[in-house]
């Protein structure tokens, strides 16, 4: 099944304002920004960018004086069966710490179900891919698959996995992969 997600490190302003003077200072993220897997662990990326000025995706301006970090984990929950979707749903949640900020991150959700017990006979019968904002240091942010509308048919075994990356204006970059259990939902 697909993917799943875990940590990312990514570079946060050291200040932000709204933009009023200079339209002309570059978009954050682009070419500059550079990405490296940190040594310890596959799930964990560090993301910066050189000392400067940019606007970033909803049109803040930020400054970077020294490279800082935002670490953002990633959680897919245990499908369960949903009132509100009349069928089974799947959520992942993601919450990032470090500098006071908000950012944006996709996550892509794979909801699988089968009959049997048995995990390499999964289908894919929901999928999710959306941006969301996350608030540094807040309350960690839900996505859901189905993202809207009727869940997947109950009584059979489910299984649900995400994978997550920056969105523009941030240069994408992979959070990792993670999945929920293999279980049986009625």
């Amino acid at each position: 099944m697909a993917t799943a997600l875990g940590s990312a490190t990514l570079v946060a302003p050291v200040t932000a304002a709204p933009v009023t003077a200079e339209p002309d200072l570059p978009q954050l993220a682009a070419e500059d920004l550079l990405v490296t897997p940190s040594e310890d662990s596959s799930d964990t990326f560090t993301v910066s960018a050189p000392s400067g000025q940019y606007i970033d995706g909803a049109g803040v301006q930020r400054a970077f004086a020294a490279t800082a970090t935002w670490t953002c984990k990633l959680q897919t929950h245990n499908p369960h069966y949903s009132v509100g979707a009349a069928g089974v749903v799947a959520k992942a949640t993601v919450s990032c710490t470090g500098p006071s900020a908000t950012i944006p991150i996709r996550v892509y959700m794979l909801l699988g179900r089968t009959t049997q017990n048995s995990i390499s006979s999964l289908k894919i019968v929901k999928e999710s891919n959306y941006i969301q904002m996350v608030t540094v240091n807040g309350t960690a942010r839900t996505w859901y698959v189905p993202q809207t509308g009727t869940g997947a048919k109950r009584g059979a075994y489910f299984r649900a996995s995400s994978s997550a990356e920056g969105a523009p204006p941030l240069i994408p970059f992979d959070i990792g992969v993670h999945a929920s259990a293999f279980l049986w939902v009625s």
